[in-house]
């Protein structure tokens, strides 16, 4: 360390020092995610309309799940549910199809950063 007197400039020296030390340490662990591992490339988008092939049953998709085995699963929700999932509406991808989209309006009253589809 320096020979700073003000109370700040220790204060900010500590910091960086703890700063670079942390950064040492996340650089000095092994990799969790294997550099051979790509991300899955999603089908649907966030936000479509899309009916399931066997059951008929239609939804916006809110949520896509990409499991470890590889399983691809939208979370679909539709109207009146009161946005809603519910085990049935969790679907493979492999039994989606894109339907035309219903309109919906986007809330402008929610939190900086959310958005909410009102149904």
């Amino acid at each position: 360390m320096s020979e700073a007197t003000d109370p700040f400039e220790l204060w900010m020296e500590k910091r960086k020092a703890k700063h670079e030390r942390e950064e040492a340490e996340e650089a000095a662990k092994p990799k969790v995610i294997p550099d051979h591992i790509v991300p899955a490339k999603f089908k649907f988008n966030l936000g479509e309309y899309v009916r399931d092939a066997i059951t008929g049953k239609k939804g916006y998709i809110v949520v896509r799940t990409e499991h470890v085995s590889g399983c691809l699963q939208y979370w679909l929700t539709a109207r009146g549910d009161g946005a809603q999932v519910t085990q049935d509406r969790i679907i493979d991808e492999s039994r989606l199809e894109r339907t035309s989209t219903p309109p919906f309006e986007i809330a402008k009253d929610e939190a900086p950063g959310c958005v909410a589809i009102k149904l």
